[in-house]
């Protein structure tokens, strides 16, 4: 046990301050490490101090109250301790309100010093409340606290108990390493044997200072197996509280106490993962044939059977979508010198067919006067027309699965092959969940190719997927 001893004048709790902090080590929380807010604002008498404060109080009031829970159970817990400072201040200071801040000894400086600096930080988590800036807000919060509960129960002969605010980060995502948490607090080095748990199973305690403890999480609790957000309790045991007691005015008696646990809950979430499906599809042009009905050629030449003349002729397939057209000719009579050649092509639809009809000449006397008729020249024939068209087909299709990944962000796949002009379609569908709850899906196509963070495009016969997010 440790015995401070100290003698109360006529300034009462002031004067027990005064002397009492000669003896008792005075290290007020200072994250900040700037200096006093009388040099930096300007800040002269002690009333002014005080009413900065207040006003700072009152704003955060205000902006805390559109917070969600957990921020304002940290804000009221800033509230409390900060209200209290400022009860504190306004008791021991009260008769020297006016008096200039540069005038108080160095015990007294020290009591305004701190509440200028908690009037800082309460502004600051004001602007990140104001701003919806929610990991500063916290942050900010609880850093302010810390410092409001150091400087109130800095004061002498004041019960020193080791709390935790909060944890950080406040949520983590499930993963295959070991997360380490950091615990932030006040008194967190007191008591010899410091032991940690989450939901009860052992924690390693990886470092300890006063304000913060930083806990390694059990692999188990953090599982990347995990399937729904849940909440976890880290709790810390063995820390201890120093009993203070003022003994007839004049010593302050101390002793330390083991503290039943403390804790703090965090939140921890499924991995974010991403997974694809969809369907793929190759087309190309294939060739096709087929006859069309038999076109029937007849010319016959004139009654004198000496007559010849060209019968060429061009036949086009009905089809206009015809590649190619070929023709088969079948005479099925000719007299005389009559003929016809082989269909030659004329474009993709049409043939030509060469012909030429002669008759086999007259018998003429004198003067070619015209005796009578050798034979009258005639040509007939059957044309079949073979007409060759082109139409897109599938060459094939497939569907596209890939499991739910973490680390994947681009994906290809593989068109099945496809001959003349291919062509490939597409329809991929990319979700992202976090364990059972799909937070978002999007769907790529041929006709869209980008939506939100997934973009696609089709390069030398493989589909390309790629997610920027």
């Amino acid at each position: 046990m440790k015995t401070l001893t100290c003698r109360i004048g006529r300034l009462g709790l002031a004067g027990l301050i005064a002397s009492a902090s000669a003896l008792l080590p005075y290290a007020p929380y200072s994250p900040m490490g700037t200096a006093p807010a009388s040099a930096q604002a300007g800040i002269l008498t002690v009333g002014a101090a005080s009413a900065a404060l207040s006003a700072a109080l009152d704003q955060f009031k205000a902006a805390i109250a559109q917070a969600g829970d957990e921020l304002r159970g940290l804000g009221n817990s800033l509230q409390a301790n900060a209200q209290n400072v400022l009860q504190d201040m306004n008791k021991i200071m009260k008769d020297r309100m006016d008096q200039a801040v540069s005038s108080l000894d160095v015990q007294e400086r020290r009591i305004v010093e701190d509440a200028e600096a908690l009037t800082r930080q309460v502004q600051k988590a004001t602007e990140a409340l104001l701003k919806r800036a929610g990991d500063e807000a916290r942050q900010t919060i609880v850093e302010a606290d810390i410092s409001a509960y150091d400087a109130l129960f800095s004061l002498p002969c004041r019960d020193l108990r080791p709390r935790i605010v909060a944890a950080f980060p406040g949520e983590i995502v499930a993963s295959q390493g070991q997360p380490v948490m950091t615990l932030r607090g006040n008194y967190l080095t007191q008591g010899s044997t410091l032991t940690a748990s989450v939901d009860g199973k052992a924690a390693r305690i990886v470092e300890r200072l006063d304000h913060s403890i930083k806990v390694e999480l059990p692999d188990t609790i953090a599982s990347p197996t995990l399937n729904r957000v849940r909440a976890a309790s880290v709790q810390v045991a063995g820390l201890a509280a120093l009993d203070r007691t003022l003994w007839f005015g004049l010593v302050c008696r101390e002793k330390s106490v083991s503290q039943a646990p403390v804790a703090a809950a965090i939140t921890i979430r499924p991995q974010i993962k991403w997974s694809v499906s969809g369907k793929i599809r190759s087309t190309h042009l294939i060739e096709s044939s087929r006859a069309e009905p038999v076109r029937k050629f007849s010319r016959t030449g004139n009654d004198h059977c000496d007559d010849t003349f060209d019968v060429t002729t061009s036949y086009c397939a009905a089809d206009e979508n015809a590649v190619r057209t070929t023709g088969t000719l079948s005479i099925t009579s000719a007299n005389c010198g009559s003929s016809a050649g082989a269909p030659q092509p004329s474009g993709p639809r049409c043939v030509s067919v060469p012909g030429h009809v002669q008759g086999c000449g007259a018998d003429r006397g004198p003067f070619h006067t015209w005796l009578g008729c050798k034979g009258r020249g005639w040509l007939n024939y059957d044309l079949t027309l073979m007409v060759t068209t082109k139409s897109r087909v599938e060459a094939g299709s497939a569907n596209i699965e890939v499991a739910p990944s973490v680390t994947d962000r681009s994906w290809s796949f593989s068109f099945p092959p496809a001959g003349d002009q291919a062509q490939y379609e597409y329809e991929a569908t990319i979700q992202k969940t976090q364990g059972d709850e799909v937070l978002n899906r999007w769907t790529v196509s041929g006709a869209n190719p980008n939506a939100g963070p997934v973009k696609s495009r089709v390069a030398d016969g493989a589909l390309a997927v790629e997610l920027e997010e």
